[in-house]
């Protein structure tokens, strides 16, 4: 096994002989060691001509990972100050204006986490003067994990020991590294951890259109009127996105909680001795554990004795002469309360000020249901009977559900006006400022409206599967309803009460579901024949199923504008009918009435709709190592989303994906750069190949702010040498991350001159992230990544476009049967878009790929130059 201890050196040793290639996997499914195997067999089978790859051995290299500093800018201005930096406390136990802050938006939009900040972003200087906001954010999460003490680990990484064989040429030792980041991102076989980050993902899509909201709100600040639209609209989109996550989420939480009171009084109802057999077993464990808890924090003060050995009396008491039922009653509230705690601070990490709003609801619950349960004896009406035992909090149960579902209906009447009028200002700005205001507007409609109506479909869901379960657990009880009262019947079953609860919310809220449906049914048309490439079903028909891909692209966000604006009408309406009842007779009844096939659509179409959706969830969830093994296509689109929230994500503070991530690419590095390779060419798939370039880009802004500013990054740099090439496979550098993010990749999609050719060009270039060639592979039903570089619609043509432009076919080389020669092909170009053909995402690195395997050797051996100047010069 070899090893490499060095936190980095600026000295670097003799040149020697050979090339270092690294793979970098694409979405977080593989198998450590996989992807660096797969293309070293790629180069043994499939090198065209007299070439020939054999692999000498393999072996492990252990690296030492410390953290990648940030910039000394970022770690010292202002400190940050005590309230923006993340101070040294436990998790959960951030002070409240803090969490307040970091609910509503990202530190990084704070005008005061650095002065550099201030800089104009629409006048966004190159990487090497100025942080552009892609730098600032790699700077601003690296900060933030070496704020919180990101430790120092190690990484095994494999290299397999290659030797290229030509004919004429001496033997070349070639060493293929892994660069395996899939256990930094999540543990995509673990159930656990893939239910937890599929609900993350849930409200993490709306986050991610807020900050992409309010990044164009920054980006337009000196825009006079136009900027007080995008301040409003950032301000609409920070609220709605704020009382989604932290208000309705946690209040359908409380139904859940309520839920299980439900059906542990059900289970235990028809057992009449049951309260005081537990009763006694509480007497025992309870007063054991107590004890057993306080001898492990034992103080010796005698105040400290008296005080606990007092507490245990008490305890002893309350448990010999309180009645059975409440006993067993209050200690399920304590595990149901302890339940919810474990939720909460799982979701706090994730999502700031949940567990303190989580907790004022809860305590809220928990008083009405205990108070309700204590009411219950003195309750006098016709036809109530009285409820005794384990029942009394049944009743108080359902109180509390009355309460939450009154929050429920202020929340859709507060938040359908706020919806309105976030639609009207998202209208207004999608006028200025060109594709990057649009794009803007068009992301924050599709984060919150996707996650908005996926999660009304799960609750309806969960609704739906627990209905029957509910019946049983309250059947033969009778309820005195406090709001939702029928005429005359001032006492209801409760059977009836829940179900005509549950019947309501899906007539109410069946018309966003179905909208959702329609989302869906978009995207599964607009993908289906790349689905059907990616089994290998198409093996024709390249430029047709190229042109419908874009056409799904194209027109994606006009679909989701005209389905979020039906959707947020739908909510407007919903939002004001539900709250009519406070002033009258509610509207509701009178809109299903008149459109009596809404309440149809709802039994007929929506139920197994929420099936689907519940079963969908359950399959990924459980399945979903095995899919990811054996049909990596199915998991791939919910890869690809898991994998953009990731590169985002800056909570939980402790674990941030990116700087971990970059950390251990950035030691690699550093391992490969201390072995004096004469050339090191990076080969990367899907998400890899935006790491790569984002790591790239940021060392090489260190690298030019000079000697001390650059730190270990800089120095990194500069040992790595100017021998950097790189092939990407399936990027969604522009067809995902430009067209959705475009503040933060301006430089993707930037307007450059041709020298070669004097004409303008789109793209971004190989100097971007420092490498001397830069070739691009795709395959035309990609439905993750296609091209990178392209010539405008129109020449002069002064609009920004992403996905809408028209690729000229000189920007593509279409590798029919042959790989291009890159010299020949290239020229003095750094650029290079190769069309593999028909096909989709999964398979750039099968062994039927001798185009992309004869790429890759060029990219190690061939000598190239740029500008008339030789390689390594």
């Amino acid at each position: 096994m070899g090893s490499d201890d060095k936190s980095g050196s600026s000295t670097m040793p003799a040149p020697r002989r050979g090339i270092a290639v690294i793979a970098v996997h694409g979405v977080a499914d593989q198998v450590a060691g996989a992807t660096a195997r797969t293309l070293a067999e790629l180069l043994v089978s499939s090198v065209p001509g007299d070439i020939r790859y054999r692999i000498d051995g393999d072996d492990e290299v252990a690296l030492r990972v410390p953290p990648l500093e940030p910039t000394p800018q970022a770690q010292a201005g202002e400190q940050l100050k005590a309230d923006t930096a993340e101070p040294a406390t436990p998790r959960g136990n951030r002070p409240i204006a803090k969490a307040v802050a970091q609910s509503l938006r990202s530190d990084l939009h704070r005008p005061d986490w650095v002065v550099d900040k201030r800089v104009p972003m629409s006048e966004a200087p190159s990487p090497t003067d100025a942080p552009n906001p892609g730098v600032e954010l790699t700077d601003f999460l690296l900060f933030k994990a070496c704020r919180n003490h990101i430790p120092t680990v190690a990484y095994d990484t494999t290299r397999l020991r290659l030797k290229r064989q030509g004919v004429g040429t001496p033997e070349q030792d070639v060493d293929v590294y892994e660069m395996y980041w899939a256990d930094l991102s999540r543990l995509a076989g673990s159930v656990p951890r893939i239910i937890s980050e599929l609900f993350t993902l849930l409200f993490r899509l709306s986050q991610l259109g807020r900050d992409s909201v309010a990044a164009a709100a920054r980006q337009f600040e000196q825009g006079g009127h136009h900027a007080r639209r995008w301040r409003w609209l950032s301000a609409l989109q920070a609220g709605l996105d704020w009382a989604f996550s932290r208000v309705l989420a946690i209040l359908t939480l409380q139904l859940g909680m309520l839920a299980l009171m439900f059906l542990a009084v059900g289970i235990v109802a028809g057992r009449p001795h049951f309260a005081d057999s537990a009763r006694l077993a509480l007497s025992w464990v309870l007063p054991v554990a107590l004890l057993l808890w306080w001898l492990y924090r034992a103080d010796k003060s005698l105040r400290w004795w008296v005080s606990c050995l007092g507490s245990l009396a008490v305890l002893c008491l309350a448990l010999a002469w309180t009645p059975a039922h409440w006993v067993v009653g209050v200690a399920w509230l304590g595990v149901l309360s302890l339940g919810c705690d474990w939720i909460l601070r799982i979701c706090d990490e994730r999502f700031p000020m949940t567990r303190f709003i989580g907790w004022v609801m809860w305590a809220t619950m928990l008083f009405i249901v205990l108070w309700s349960a204590l009411e219950l004896p003195g309750l006098r009406i016709a036809g109530m009977e009285a409820e005794t035992g384990l029942r009394i909090f049944t009743f108080g149960a359902l109180r509390a559900v009355e309460w939450v579902l009154v929050g429920n209906i202020l929340w859709w009447g507060v938040a359908g006006l706020m919806l309105f009028a976030w639609m009207f200002v998202g209208q207004a700005c999608t006028t200025t400022h060109g594709f990057e205001g649009r794009a803007s507007v068009a992301t924050g409609r599709l984060g919150l409206f996707a996650s908005m109506s996926l999660f009304v479909v799960l609750v309806m869901a969960a609704w739906a599967a627990l209905t029957t379960a509910l019946d049983l657990s309250v059947a033969g009880m009778n309820y005195v309803p406090l709001f939702f009262t029928e005429p005359g019947l001032p006492v209801v079953s409760a059977v009836h009460f829940l179900d005509e609860r549950y019947r309501n919310s899906t007539e109410t809220f069946s018309i966003i579901a179905i909208l959702l449906v329609l989302l869906g049914a978009y995207l599964v048309i607009g993908f289906f024949p790349s689905v059907l490439a990616e089994l290998k079903l198409l093996h024709t028909g390249s430029a047709r199923l190229g042109r419908w891909l874009t056409f799904t692209w194209r027109w994606l966000s006009v679909a989701v504008a005209v389905l979020m604006i039906l959707a947020v009408l739908a909510a407007t309406v919903v939002g004001v009918s539900l709250n009519s009842r406070w002033l009258g007779p509610p509207l509701l009844e009178t809109i299903n009435a008149t459109f009596a096939f809404v309440p149809r659509w709802s039994q007929h179409i929506l139920k197994p709709l929420i099936w689907t959706a519940a079963s969908t969830t359950v399959a990924l969830s459980a399945l979903g190592g095995v899919l990811s093994r054996y049909v990596p296509w199915m998991r791939a689109p919910l890869d690809a989303a898991l994998d953009v929230d990731s590169h985002f994500r800056e909570f939980p503070r402790h674990g941030i994906p990116r700087a971990r991530i970059f950390s251990r690419f950035a030691a690699l590095l550093r391992h490969v750069a201390d072995q004096g390779y004469e050339r090191v060419v990076i080969v990367a798939h899907s998400q890899g190949t935006v790491i790569s370039a984002e790591l790239l880009r940021y060392l090489q802004y260190r690298a030019g702010q000079g000697e001390q500013q650059g730190g270990e990054a800089g120095r990194l740099w500069r040992d790595l040498g100017p021998e950097l090439r790189l092939l990407t496979a399936g990027s969604p550098l522009r067809q995902l991350y430009a067209s959705f993010f475009p503040v933060l990749y301006r430089w993707v999609g930037d307007r450059k001159e041709d020298q070669q050719e004097q004409a303008l060009r789109m793209g971004p270039t190989a100097g971007d992230v420092g490498v001397r060639r830069w070739v691009n592979v795709f395959a035309t039903g990609d439905y993750v990544g296609r091209w990178l570089w392209s010539r405008p619609a129109r020449a002069g043509d002064p609009s920004d476009t992403m996905v809408d432009e028209v690729k000229q076919p000189q920007d593509v080389y279409v590798a029919e049967s042959v790989a291009p020669d890159l010299h020949d092909v290239m020229g003095t170009r750094a650029e290079l878009d190769v069309c593999l053909g028909p096909g989709a995402h999964t398979h750039y690195f099968d062994s039927d790929q001798p185009i992309v395997a004869s790429l890759v050797d060029q990219l190690v051996t061939t000598p190239f130059s740029v500008g008339g100047h030789p390689a390594g010069v």
